[in-house]
């Protein structure tokens, strides 16, 4: 309850900086600031979904663990079943025989049923933690949404004469994970030095970032 309720402090968040950024703005510089808002708002779109996509195959993977650990149960209990009338003594008696059977069996179920408890046990767990990853990863989208939105901010500001005095590349999404070593240095807005593009991108701290080695 308190991931989600911080979701919802940061969506508000994000509200407050749309509001104070268009305060003292020029025409033309709110246009700029609202193209840039609308891409900062398909990033998080496109963020959200990708969170939405990741959680579900975390969970599928989930029940397809717990499924095979079901199955392999059920062959463990069988197996333990099939040998509780193997290796008996030929001098016991037939009651003393299906006696021992019988209790041979109920110390299988007995043993099926603390593997069945375990193994639901980790499913819950695992999609607990599919739930807790995808609140977290909804959680830096809307802090990279708001960051954005705080760098539309300067970016109209610094508009003057037709002209935006800083050239800056917002990263795509979802992000890369299979980046070259090409050098092209680039600055992200946390003002750190990447050897390309690519790998600025590939961290989920960077918004966007200009051309060059910071300064």
């Amino acid at each position: 309850m308190n991931k989600k309720l911080s979701l919802v402090i940061l969506g508000l968040a994000l509200a407050s900086v749309i509001v104070v950024a268009l305060n003292g703005l020029s025409p033309e510089q709110r246009e700029i600031f609202n193209e840039c808002k609308k891409n900062c708002s398909t990033n998080k779109m496109l963020d959200m979904r990708a969170c939405n996509d990741v959680s579900f195959e975390c969970r599928n993977e989930c029940r397809g663990d717990w499924k095979n650990l079901s199955q392999i149960n059920r062959d463990t209990f069988n197996s333990c079943t099939a040998g509780c009338e193997l290796n008996l003594s030929s001098n016991l008696t037939k009651q003393e025989k299906n006696n021992l059977i019988q209790e041979c069996r109920r110390n299988c179920s007995a043993a099926k049923g603390i593997d069945r408890q375990e193994s639901y046990a980790d499913y819950r767990n695992c999609t607990r933690t599919c739930q807790d990853d995808k609140l977290n990863c909804k959680k830096a989208a809307i802090e990279d949404s708001l960051s954005c939105k705080q760098e539309c901010t300067a970016i109209a500001s610094n508009f003057t004469s037709g002209n935006v005095s800083i050239e800056k590349t917002h990263c795509p999404r979802p992000r890369p994970n299979d980046c070259s070593n090409e050098s092209q240095p680039v600055c992200n807005n946390r003002n750190m030095t990447y050897i390309n593009g690519c790998f600025a991108c590939e961290d989920r701290n960077t918004s966007w970032y200009e051309e060059g080695s910071c300064a």
